[in-house]
């Protein structure tokens, strides 16, 4: 098969490349950025221009007040801007992504408090979430 002007081998070597030069950007932004919503925004326009991804969405699972499992959209990236901006603010996007938690059975979604002790919860909302709890 020939994707993208590559012969197998040769395409699944540029992509191996490519993921190398990503993660070793990565490794360089995780010690220089102090929160994780920042991290997410400079990873998701690498993504897209990296890999040619026409839109990249990162969303988080936020625990609500009442206990409901709320998601947010923390970081977007877009090749074609106007359509960026249609899907940050499009509910059916929002509603697909709130059905792929509802079917994630991989990992618990949990209170930070429940997984961490006090202090270490405490310090991850202030400097990964910009809040204090």
């Amino acid at each position: 098969m020939n994707r993208g002007g590559y012969g197998d081998n040769s395409y699944r070597l540029h992509i191996g490349k490519l993921r190398m030069v990503v993660t070793a950007e990565l490794l360089r932004a995780i010690r220089d950025t102090h929160r994780v919503d920042e991290l997410l925004q400079w990873l998701s326009p690498t993504i897209g221009q990296y890999f040619s991804v026409p839109i990249v969405q990162f969303w988080v699972a936020q625990a609500g007040y009442q206990g409901q499992v709320l998601m947010k959209l923390v970081a977007q990236s877009a090749q074609d801007k106007a359509l960026g901006h249609r899907l940050a603010l499009n509910k059916p996007v929002a509603d697909l992504v709130e059905d792929l938690r509802r079917r994630q059975t991989e990992l618990a979604i949990s209170p930070i408090g429940n997984i961490f002790s006090y202090y270490q919860a405490t310090v991850t909302k202030i400097y990964c979430f910009g809040r204090y709890p």
